[in-house]
């Protein structure tokens, strides 16, 4: 269960977790119909495996819903064996809004995926990216064959390789008022150790109102080969609610 143990996920189920109990800033459930759209303005409802996707709504309550006007850029929604998920091309497909969903420059964050890297072809290709798309000072969240990494713009911090094929859970976490080099991240639970950072002293200073899902930005760069059964964006968040938003994420992806 990729780290993840029975006991503990049976815990969890009794206790039933919902990432709402988290106080998210940001959640995208693609196993939630409701939440997704073929289209951008949200009048035409994805109904089953195989349609694209122009909208997909925020669970969070705060209305970060991320959107894709251009038909070519649309992920995928893909349903098989029970489980639900977003599938992008590795080309372009991304999700946009013109929002920092409320986060300082340099804020406490955490952002928890369960994904499947469809390839590694490509050194970067963003997972979450939050503020302007060429602007220095900028986050993302980013696998790729450089590894899983933050990515700044001006410089990162890189950890282990993702496996093409192999389902994960991802948490990308930093501290506010934290540099470069203080970027962590946890692999099915477990914080593993980076194994090479660039610009270590640097800060995030970017202030732009955009964030966006597998892509760079508005642009099709860095665009991630994914699928993606979920994600949660959270602002400071205690060790706990980072570990019962996985387990629940892991859940999604069993």
């Amino acid at each position: 269960m990729l780290g993840f143990g029975f006991s503990e996920l049976a815990a969890r189920q009794r206790g039933g977790f919902q990432p709402l109990q988290a106080a998210p800033r940001a959640w995208y459930d693609p196993s939630d119909l409701s939440t997704l759209f073929q289209d951008a303005a949200g009048t035409i409802a994805v109904a089953g495996d195989g349609d694209p996707v122009g909208r997909i709504e925020d669970k969070s309550g705060n209305g970060f819903h991320m959107t894709q006007p251009l038909s070519a850029r649309r992920a995928v929604f893909r349903s098989a064996g029970g489980r639900q998920w977003l599938e992008t091309d590795g080309a372009g497909d991304s999700y946009n809004i013109a929002s920092r969903l409320d986060f300082a420059p340099n804020p406490d964050i955490a952002v928890i995926s369960a994904l499947r890297p469809l390839s590694n072809l490509a050194p970067i290709q963003r997972v979450f990216h939050l503020g302007g798309g060429n602007q220095v000072g900028t986050l993302a969240c980013a696998m790729g064959d450089e590894g899983y990494s933050w990515r700044f713009n001006n410089g990162n911090a890189r950890f282990s390789l993702p496996v093409p094929g192999a389902d994960a859970v991802v948490t990308w976490q930093r501290q506010a008022g934290s540099s470069y080099a203080d970027s962590l991240l946890r692999l099915n639970g477990t914080e593993v150790a980076a194994v090479q950072t660039v610009n270590d002293t640097f800060v995030p200073t970017n202030t732009d109102e955009s964030a966006a899902l597998f892509s760079h930005g508005t642009q099709t760069s860095d665009a991630a080969h994914i699928r993606c059964y979920g994600l949660i964006v959270l602002g400071s968040a205690a060790p706990g609610i980072i570990s019962n938003c996985e387990n629940w994420l892991q859940e999604k992806m069993a």
